[in-house]
């Protein structure tokens, strides 16, 4: 079933009882991460949980539908109900995956996640017809829901502010959750034991997400500059941007660089496919968005998509240093799959 954006917020936080499967999609990266761990943790708190979480790549399905249905309906040898996460980059449920979640009975709680997804996509359309399957999409914030998010972390927290805070900060995003979130507990941490903000404690402690080197970092990266690169990845971790932002930034943008291709593929020359992207591409980045495009070829895009979502998985899975995990392929990645 699709669920409505009304009644989302409540959704994650309680999963209706029945529900087995959960696909959670959209261009906000960041909010998708945030309600896959909102969901996953109604069944554990620890997610790291050998036992109890198993965390699969869409590729790796693809290879051996089987293990779907072993970790579907495998039961947790020390009690409680198991979860498997599935990270996907196809808009398309192949058959073999569809007819599993249909036919074998789940002991787990199965959370899809997954980017933009059109109407037409199969993965998309199961989860909003089947039964015991839910559909949640993750769009932009806009500043009302902006405003939302800063308000229920400051109540958590039971921070009161003057008026013109929350518009202060609602102004200072790009919409993103992810970013939001990160620097409305920078704020929180910045101000320790007081509990009163006033806009100049804002303005000390938050950094307009526009003055991220972000930018720099994609277009280095997808320019296959191993120096630029090297440079912007040294500057972001210094202004304490997140690897695992710094490696979503990177997805977001060329996965709108896959979007892109796969239209010019279907017969649209590069501006068309770069002026059918929604939301827009920033006037100022288009020429060198433009330039990456027709430097990479699809299969290269996915290879690198591929890349960045087990990277991601090994940040947060084998204990290595996240910053050297990080660096050491944005080095090497883009020359390695050079078309």
């Amino acid at each position: 079933m699709k669920i409505p954006p009304a009644k989302i917020q409540s959704f994650v936080k309680n999963p209706d009882k029945g529900i087995d499967y959960i696909l959670v999609y959209g261009p906000d990266a960041g909010l998708v991460s945030e309600y896959t761990k909102t969901i996953a943790k109604t069944v554990l708190d620890d997610l790291n949980d050998p036992f109890r979480v198993a965390d699969l790549s869409f590729d790796r399905l693809k290879d051996e539908p089987s293990i779907l249905a072993d970790e579907i309906s495998a039961i947790s040898m020390i009690g409680g109900r198991r979860l498997v996460k599935v990270t996907t980059t196809s808009t398309s449920l192949p058959k073999e995956h569809a007819d599993i979640l249909q036919s074998v009975k789940s002991e787990a709680l199965v959370i899809f996640s997954a980017g933009d997804l059109p109407v037409t996509s199969t993965l998309r359309k199961f989860f909003e017809k089947e039964q015991n399957a839910a559909a949640i999409a993750c769009y932009k914030d806009d500043s009302r829901s902006i405003a939302a998010v800063i308000n229920e972390k400051f109540a958590k927290y039971k921070i009161k502010c003057d008026p013109d805070v929350v518009p202060y900060l609602c102004g200072s995003f790009a919409g993103d959750r992810m970013i939001i979130l990160s620097e409305v507990e920078k704020l929180i941490t910045y101000m320790g034991e007081e509990k009163h903000i006033k806009l100049e404690d804002v303005q000390n402690s938050v950094k307009d997400s526009s003055e991220f080197s972000l930018d720099e970092l994609c277009n280095s990266f997808a320019s296959r500059n191993p120096r630029q690169t090297d440079l912007h990845m040294t500057k972001a971790l210094s202004e304490d941007i997140a690897v695992i932002m710094i490696i979503r930034s990177l997805l977001r943008y060329f996965m709108r660089l896959q979007e892109a291709r796969n239209k010019i593929d279907s017969g649209m020359n590069d501006q068309q496919a770069v002026s059918s992207l929604r939301p827009p591409v920033f006037f100022k980045q288009v020429p060198i968005f433009k330039q990456h495009l027709n430097s990479w070829r699809s299969n290269d895009i996915s290879r690198v998509i591929k890349q960045l979502i087990e990277l991601e998985i090994d940040c947060k899975t084998t204990g290595n240093p996240a910053e050297l995990l990080c660096q050491r392929l944005l080095l090497v990645l883009p020359l390695a799959v050079r078309g």
